[in-house]
């Protein structure tokens, strides 16, 4: 909860210099939404990934209590199928978010030693099963809301799928240049996960003068990446409480 606490009142600086910046005025209840249940309309909303995964790591050691593995993982789906009806109302605090994610969080803390030594055999059509899920069900999903349109077996697919092929390739790239930069990226995600909404301004000044989509996302991308190459570098020199 440290780093939740820590990024929500760099962002609420932020949000205090941007306003007087702008002369807009600043409402303090805006400061309080977080800690009030919201789930969206405050400032540096990505720290909700945060407060869900320490939900999500109390019920996960109150469920291995169970000294039975098969017991543990049934508990977790019956958790996270509640959760994802959940979604229907307005749960406070992201509980039904992390009873969603609760199963594919079990699935990998209790197969972790077989996960980490996946084969292509296994981590190839992992990735191809996510991406025919995808395909079969396109459209927006926001999980942070538990908007999960597509229904609820296939986002299991996709977010399992996903999962495995993501180490399979980290595997497969493991000891070459690549890896280093994913190593890297990968190291610090904490700090670009609560740190790049403050740069999502770029990408739309970007857009306003690009008028093809893909090169105009492709260039956001890199140019907030770099950034945020700085932003690591700086917070680990200078602001070491933030680098948790």
């Amino acid at each position: 909860m440290l780093p939740y606490i820590s990024f929500y009142l760099v962002a609420c600086v932020y949000y205090t210099f941007m306003s007087l910046y702008k002369q807009k005025s600043i409402e303090l209840s805006h400061y309080l939404l977080p800690f009030l249940g919201a789930t969206s309309g405050y400032e540096n909303t990505p720290i909700w990934f945060l407060l869900s995964l320490s939900q999500v790591v109390c019920m996960c050691f109150v469920l291995c209590k169970m000294r039975n593995r098969y017991a543990v993982i049934l508990g977790a789906l019956c958790v996270s199928m509640a959760g994802y009806y959940l979604g229907r109302y307005n749960v406070p605090y992201y509980v039904d978010v992390s009873m969603l994610c609760l199963f594919p969080f079990v699935l990998g803390y209790e197969f972790r030693d077989v996960i980490l030594d996946i084969r292509p055999i296994v981590g190839l059509p992992a990735g191809l099963l996510s991406l025919a899920c995808y395909a079969m069900f396109p459209g927006f999903t926001n999980v942070s809301q538990n908007f999960e349109p597509m229904g609820y077996i296939p986002f299991l697919g996709i977010s399992i799928g996903a999962s495995l092929f993501v180490v399979y390739v980290s595997k497969a790239f493991c000891h070459t240049i690549v890896s280093t930069g994913l190593s890297f990226f990968g190291r610090n995600s904490l700090i670009i996960l609560c740190t790049h909404m403050m740069l999502m301004s770029l990408p739309a000044v970007i857009a306003r003068h690009l008028n093809n989509v893909w090169c105009a996302n492709l260039l956001s991308l890199i140019l907030v990446m770099c950034i945020e190459c700085l932003v690591v570098f700086l917070i680990k020199k200078y602001v070491k409480f933030l680098d948790v």
